[in-house]
């Protein structure tokens, strides 16, 4: 079904009757095969699947007369990427009524009125956080006057060095970089905002005067939502980050309602899960009467899967706490030996049943840290427990305690199956699991946590792997003085 869809009061001022007439919306991509020759403008609403990308191409090709854009609720930067790609440039979301009128007004060379200007609701973005990096101070200035009336909170800076400090300690909702700066590029500087915690999943904009498709191509591959060119369209930069802005809240509202929801459950589950622990207990310490062997090894597998089941809602509920920066950490002096010890002893559940076994090596005498006993705790734990998890039956885990200048270090080997990722740092982002790979069962928030926890103690975390060798993450943790 095709529509063609009417023109606004600002457009019917200020464009001629043929509006209408030229431009085009296209439900169906599929339904149509020719675009008319009058049609300047045809928007099409796509889902970016690989047959209607091949369709927008060849209609695209076959009717040059007419400027071709992509309709969509949640443009993607993977959905952007593969438009680019069959040579659509632009890709807009709604509203798209003013982005019409602004193509338009460019063709026939029209100005309009500053109180023509789109009619935003900026009550849903009025409380976003926005950082602007670009090193000449008139850009800076430009761009906090066409933000002005969003009631944004805005943070300034012209060295991405200074910038670099600020998003360490504070979560944005919006990140605008300029490319070319001479201390750190902009593409630099997104790569240091994705590797911080807080602003992992923060949109970034690029601002740039350098306008080919290869520095595009590389903004969107670096997480880019968008691409403004210098010299400023106004009107463009306030719809794409006004889109951006409302999207992000929307998403949000989404995530933490889903979120709050896990949470609940996994509260509501903690407590039968704990009285079936201990149920199973009685059974195995024969306090309800004498069991046989094959009865005491079936409730013991059921007790290692209770106990497996209960590490999953520590972690979901563990998890929810740290997204909301609720991590107080009550920190006193304790040695990391025994901590690794005690998570040793828990693990056993986890480890006996697949015949595995635990090498520990610790050849420094006090090894004294200032943590937070059971956040650590369950940090280690879930290390070992990721561990055993992806090692063979029969498998061998190393734990190993060392010394680095000023800190403590450890850590955890295994000889399993290794990891096949680009970036192996994306282990610790949340959610990233290989566990439907190997057919196994998991959350993905293992090593999320653990990272959160080990970044809360100043302390660092990476991972190594190769394919069909194994896994070591280490550790490193502030030695007490």
């Amino acid at each position: 079904m095709l529509e063609i869809i009417n023109h606004t009061d600002n457009a019917k001022n200020c464009l001629s009757s043929s509006f209408n007439r030229e431009f085009l919306l296209v439900e169906n991509v599929f339904s149509i095969k020719k675009i008319k020759q009058e049609i300047k403008l045809c928007i099409i609403k796509s889902d970016f699947t690989k047959a209607e990308l091949r369709y927008i191409k060849k209609l695209q090709a076959a009717n040059q007369n007419a400027e071709v854009w992509i309709c969509s609720d949640y443009p993607t930067k993977d959905n952007i990427i593969s438009a680019n790609k069959v040579g659509i440039k632009t890709i807009i979301s709604s509203p798209i009524d003013a982005m019409v009128e602004e193509f338009f007004i460019k063709e026939r060379g029209i100005i309009i009125n500053k109180k023509s200007d789109v009619d935003f609701d900026y009550s849903g973005i009025s409380d976003s956080k926005v950082m602007i990096v670009d090193d000449n101070s008139m850009n800076v200035e430009l761009l906090k006057e066409i933000l002005s009336k969003f009631g944004l909170k805005i943070s300034t800076f012209l060295k991405p060095k200074d910038a670099c400090q600020a998003m360490l300690h504070e979560t944005f909702d919006l990140f605008l970089l300029d490319v070319m700066m001479p201390e750190m590029s902009g593409f630099e500087l997104a790569k240091k905002i994705k590797d911080t915690p807080h602003n992992q999943n923060t949109p970034i904009i690029f601002i740039s005067a350098l306008s080919d498709t290869h520095n595009k191509m590389k903004g969107y591959n670096l997480g880019s939502f968008a691409y403004i060119e210098k010299p400023f369209d106004v009107n463009m930069i306030k719809l794409q980050i006004y889109n951006i802005l409302k999207n992000q809240k929307a998403q949000e509202m989404i995530t933490s309602d889903k979120e709050n929801f896990l949470a609940t459950i996994a509260h509501d589950l903690k407590t039968p899960i704990s009285a079936g622990i201990n149920a199973l207990n009685l059974l195995l310490n024969n306090n309800l009467g004498e069991l046989e062997n094959d009865q005491q090894e079936i409730i013991s597998d059921i007790l290692n899967s209770t106990k497996f089941m209960k590490d999953m809602v520590e972690n979901i509920l563990c998890k929810n706490k740290i997204d909301g920066d609720r991590i107080n950490l009550a920190k006193n002096v304790y040695s990391i030996k025994e901590l690794i010890e005690h998570c040793v002893e828990l693990t056993k559940y986890i480890i006996i049943p697949r015949n595995q076994k635990i090498q520990f090596e610790c050849n420094i005498s006090n090894p004294l840290i200032n943590m937070d006993f059971l956040e650590m705790k369950r940090a280690v734990h879930n290390l070992i427990a990721n561990a055993s998890e992806y090692s063979p039956e029969g498998g061998k885990i190393l734990i190993k305690i060392f010394e680095d200048g000023s800190n403590i270090g450890f850590y955890v080997q295994d000889y399993g199956k290794g990891i096949d990722l680009v970036n192996q740092q994306d282990v610790f982002l949340q959610y990233m699991t290989f566990a439907k790979k190997y057919k196994k069962v998991g959350s993905g928030l293992g090593l999320y946590i653990t990272k959160r926890i080990v970044e809360a103690h100043d302390g660092t975390i990476k991972l190594e792997s190769k394919l069909g060798e194994g896994t070591k993450v280490t550790v490193l943790l502030p030695a007490h003085n």
